[in-house]
């Protein structure tokens, strides 16, 4: 069985080679890997010292293409904020 890391490379992968996913099919899609990457943002963001939100770093104007672009750079604190505060957003939108 794979570990949620693999796991979440490999749904990280899939916004490499396609980003037109709407903000809130990515957040259905990485909903499940949402208390790993939390506990990733805090491991980060304490090692780091960055507590920056979401919408401080990329902000959610245009999430598919942030999502291609970080797809394959996203094991930092202010990237996994990013994707966890995406995730809260978007998935109460649905």
């Amino acid at each position: 069985m794979k570990k949620p890391k693999q796991k979440l490379d490999k749904v990280m992968s899939m916004f490499d080679r396609d980003h037109g996913y709407s903000p809130e099919d990515a957040a259905m899609m990485l909903q499940r890997y949402k208390k790993h990457i939390h506990r990733q943002w805090k491991k980060f963001a304490k090692d780091e010292n960055d507590w920056r939100t979401g919408e401080e770093t990329y902000g959610f104007g245009n999430v598919s293409e942030q999502l291609h672009y970080i797809s394959d750079r996203y094991k930092c604190a202010f990237r996994l904020r990013w994707l966890y505060d995406m995730i809260n957003k978007f998935e109460e939108t649905k």
